[in-house]
């Protein structure tokens, strides 16, 4: 068994496109090692690009992109086509486990429902692993932070474990999607194995 097709994703506002892909060849190594970093990636460090490279290899890699207006093709884009302003990977085997990390949209292109999207796409890659059995992140905790109520929401996810330095272990488990979920065949059969 292989990885996964490439999924791909596009929405236009204001009349600019924007694309969300699991193409690793649309995925710029120098944009995320410059996003590593930012202050507000303070989980990450830079690394040099062969690490870079290595990682989205080995990992579910959701990146947003701005369509170049310049582009004609409205399916097939190539990395001169887009330019990245996001990221969302997952850390996963595509069968039982996946740990969402290094979400990150460019501040300039924040509040505007694009990570809402970015989210709700990477959920849908994780609702295809049909023998999931965990699903989870990492995040800060604390009043000052959205991050908890934001995942709670559009994920599902509820705190799982306290954490220290401020973090806490966010899980939800396949037994408790709904029904509907279940019914969709999205999951397989249901299992009681822990």
């Amino acid at each position: 068994m292989s990885k996964p097709d490439i999924k791909s994703w596009t929405k236009t506002i204001n009349d600019q496109t924007y694309l969300i892909s699991t193409d690793i060849n649309l995925h710029s190594p120098s944009f995320i090692n410059s996003v590593f970093a930012m202050e507000e990636m303070y989980w990450a460090k830079p690394i040099d690009l062969d690490a870079i490279d290595l990682l989205l290899r080995n990992s579910c890699t959701l990146g947003l992109h701005l369509v170049n207006s310049s582009s004609t093709s409205p399916t097939a884009y190539t990395p001169s086509d887009v330019t990245q302003i996001g990221i969302s990977r997952l850390i996963t085997d595509y069968v039982t486990f996946a740990y969402l990390t290094d979400v990150f949209i460019l501040p300039e292109h924040q509040d505007g429902g694009l990570g809402k999207w970015l989210i709700a796409s990477t959920k849908e890659v994780v609702l295809e692993m049909k023998f999931l059995r965990r699903f989870m992140l990492l995040t800060r905790c604390g009043p000052e932070y959205r991050t908890i109520p934001f995942y709670e929401k559009e994920l599902g996810m509820q705190v799982h474990v306290p954490g220290v330095e401020g973090l806490v272990t966010m899980v939800r488990k396949k037994e408790e999607y709904p029904e509907e979920e279940m019914r969709l065949g999205r999951w397989g059969t249901v299992s009681t194995v822990e």
